[in-house]
């Protein structure tokens, strides 16, 4: 279920339950969470999320921050 969470005396952060179940922030596209400077932007720009999960149309806003050295680590040198 999608909720603003308060973040100090005036932001909100949006909510949502991603994919596997974990709640997560909105996020922009840099991958830093959204500050809102309101309850009701914070908890529509989550259920937006949400409502993309349930599509199947959401993309994990960490995909891509994978770096070569961890890459190579886990895929290249694991399975030998």
């Amino acid at each position: 279920m999608a909720y603003a969470a308060k973040t100090g005396a005036k932001h909100y952060l949006g909510r949502y339950l991603d994919a596997a179940g974990r709640t997560q922030s909105v996020r922009g596209e840099d991958g830093k969470s959204v500050r809102f400077t309101s309850k009701r932007e914070a908890k529509h720009a989550a259920e937006e999320q949400e409502a993309r999960v349930r599509r199947g149309t959401w993309v994990d806003p960490r995909a891509g921050q994978l770096t070569l050295t961890q890459y190579f680590e886990d895929h290249w040198l694991s399975p030998q």
